[in-house]
């Protein structure tokens, strides 16, 4: 259905859609995981596991 009726253009289709999961707030991107992390329920646990190391260096 040419992703929705969006623009055509040869051999090149694009649709965006909904993320299933959550934004991290610290680098946006969308995972499952976000909030796993009791600590940092906004961030995902790379995140989370970077703060944890910046935090303990200081």
């Amino acid at each position: 259905d040419s992703a929705n009726n969006g623009e055509i253009f040869e051999k090149l289709s694009i649709k965006a859609s909904v993320a299933d999961s959550n934004k991290c707030d610290r680098c946006w991107n969308y995972r499952k995981e976000v909030g796993e992390i009791e600590k940092y329920p906004t961030l995902c646990n790379r995140c989370a596991e970077v703060i944890e190391e910046v935090q303990s260096q200081t």
